[in-house]
């Protein structure tokens, strides 16, 4: 299990080595729209220590149920039951080969497009955030994770992936047709 002071300096070291990475890679204007809020685009940020995996998804409502307000029809509130039933399998996200994991804590942030949450004339674009804490048996086998919210949300057209284990880290974009993040 990854202590809460190992997973703030994993994202932290992660966070300022993609920025590092994006702002040497992309002139200034890019590097502004890369972190913009972008219609069908997941952040996904995976941290391997020892047996512990921790997965961070981060992306526009509309990314996932193709809406970014309160869900107010029918409709809208069963694509938000469906995200949070989806969402709640860590299953749904990632499978990893041929380790076997169990999920140890999760965090699942909707609270955006819930019906009774009191709108804010601020809020122009909602954003669902998801956390899942592993704890994994022959994760030092694994070299690589699938990654299919894909299969579960068309909507979705590119995953910016990045990771952090205890040699490397890295960075890649995923898609449809290229769904792995491989690391070693």
């Amino acid at each position: 299990m990854l202590s809460p002071m190992m997973m703030l300096f994993a994202f932290s070291t992660l966070a300022c080595l993609l920025m590092a990475h994006v702002a040497s890679a992309n002139d200034e204007h890019s590097a502004h729209e890369h972190h913009a809020h972008v219609h069908g685009l997941v952040q996904l940020t995976i941290a391997i220590e020892n047996d512990s995996l921790l997965i961070n998804l981060l992306a526009p409502a509309n990314s996932f149920v193709g809406f970014e307000h309160k869900a107010e029809t029918k409709q809208e509130i069963a694509s938000v039951k469906r995200l949070q039933s989806i969402l709640n399998e860590v299953s749904n996200v990632i499978t990893l080969a041929p380790s076997s994991c169990n999920l140890s804590d999760k965090t699942l942030d909707i609270d955006a497009l819930l019906p009774t949450r009191i709108e804010s004339k601020h809020q122009a674009h909602a954003e669902i955030s998801a956390e899942y804490q592993l704890d994994c048996q022959q994760l030092a086998e694994a070299t690589s994770i699938r990654i299919v919210l894909f299969e579960h949300f068309p909507t979705i057209e590119k995953i910016e992936a990045s990771w952090l284990n205890n040699n490397k880290q890295g960075a890649t974009n995923l898609t449809r047709k290229k769904n792995t993040l491989f690391w070693q």
